[in-house]
């Protein structure tokens, strides 16, 4: 009977030495080789020296899918700029840069940028000056040319329509032929800018044709007078119409209506919009004609 125990024993020694022998290359924590491959632990970077250098670190345990390592095939291949493909488009498709660099800026008058439009478009008024002698003593012949009329057409700027533009290239020519021409020989004494004379000078035909466009219902503010002088170096009058499309010109000297930006005249000094007793000096921009 002892026999057969020491035999069972023996046996079971070298069967257990047997288990261990196949499996003597046990991983961490007891996990046999075989298991251990095909473990989700296979790729964890070894991070933090706990309990030794090769020991895992508590967060790649908690977040196994962080920290593992694709393998070297599996992972994209990183290309080069120059190397990324072109996707194909048809050769009939325009293709437009979309960066605010390459689309068209918007431009003003005469190719002016925008923000200087609204300069280039106006009669640019500097400061308060003095109303020219010849209309203080016209304000004080015709006293209703010089109020402040604002009946027929509301709100602060005045659309320059069709029938208005109709309106002022009738009245100028009107006037321009109405009455004939004669130069003033004796300066500031004889200039008495009178309204619808049968001949006169460059003030007579400005009053007249102010005249006519404040009777036709204009307001007061969008016709403005205004002093130039002229490339002969002979001061001139003309009338400003100030339009929301910009200002333009009534001229003894021309038949169209154009704006103040085509005429060859240096500005001197203008009608305040405000109030038509008030005048401005024109602060000088530098334009070509």
């Amino acid at each position: 009977m002892s026999k057969k125990k020491t035999t069972g024993a023996l046996l079971l020694a070298l069967l257990g030495m047997g288990l261990l022998g196949q499996h003597a290359d046990a991983a961490l924590f007891g996990l046999p080789k075989s298991l251990k491959t095909a473990s989700v632990l296979d790729g964890v970077e070894m991070n933090l020296p706990i309990w030794g250098p090769s020991a895992k670190s508590f967060y790649c345990v908690q977040h196994l899918t962080a920290c593992q390592r694709l393998p070297r095939e599996a992972q994209p291949r990183q290309m080069a700029p120059k190397e990324l493909p072109r996707q194909a488009q048809p050769k009939d498709e325009l293709q437009l840069d979309p960066s605010p660099l390459a689309q068209p800026r918007q431009v003003a008058l005469f190719s002016a940028p925008k923000a200087l439009k609204g300069q280039l478009e106006r009669v640019p008024q500097d400061t308060p000056t003095l109303a020219p002698m010849a209309h203080t003593v016209f304000c004080l012949k015709y006293p209703k040319e010089c109020e402040v009329r604002k009946i027929a057409f509301r709100g602060t700027k005045l659309d320059l329509t069709e029938e208005r533009m109709a309106d002022l290239t009738a009245v100028n020519l009107k006037v321009n032929r109405n009455i004939r021409p004669e130069r003033n020989t004796l300066g500031l004494a004889g200039e008495k800018w009178l309204i619808s004379p049968t001949s006169g000078d460059c003030n007579d035909y400005a009053v007249t044709k102010r005249h006519e466009l404040l009777e036709k219902g204009w307001p007061s503010r969008s016709l403005l007078l205004a002093e130039v002088v002229m490339p002969s170096g002979e001061h001139h009058l003309v009338v400003v119409v100030r339009t929301r499309q910009g200002d333009l010109v009534l001229d003894n000297m021309a038949s169209s209506v154009r704006p103040w930006t085509q005429t060859p005249y240096r500005w001197v000094r203008i009608q305040s919009s405000a109030n038509p007793k008030f005048w401005s000096s024109v602060k000088p921009v530098a334009r070509s004609v």
